[in-house]
């Protein structure tokens, strides 16, 4: 009877991943497309494609969102569910993610296989 309760309560998180998979599609597309935007712009201008400051701009104002994230996470009422350990392993992977955007974008607009 246990196993049956664990496979319903799997298939309503794999539910919520698909949801949420459905949202992060249009916008990782949006985030793509705005990058060839200027990627388009920079080569029109002859303006380098790599912008290491501008990447670390953003890598900084990520942690920063998630600092503010974890923060807004400690509700007095409620134990905070995110511990010190708990930070960095999301912001690792957060940066992980958005260093292969950088990389990504570096390639241009071929269609070139990762």
């Amino acid at each position: 009877m246990q196993t049956n309760k664990i496979q319903k309560k799997i298939s309503h998180l794999r539910r919520k991943i698909s949801r949420i998979d459905k949202i992060l599609i249009k916008m990782i597309i949006q985030r793509i497309e705005t990058g060839q935007s200027i990627q388009k712009l920079k080569k029109s201008t002859g303006t380098p494609f790599t912008d290491k400051k501008r990447e670390e701009e953003i890598l900084d104002l990520i942690s920063n969102q998630l600092n503010s994230y974890f923060r807004k996470s400690k509700n007095p009422k409620k134990t905070n569910k995110y511990s010190a350990e708990d930070c960095t392993f999301y912001e690792t992977k957060v940066r992980l993610i958005y260093k292969i955007f950088f990389d990504l974008s570096k390639k241009g607009n071929t269609n070139d296989n990762y």
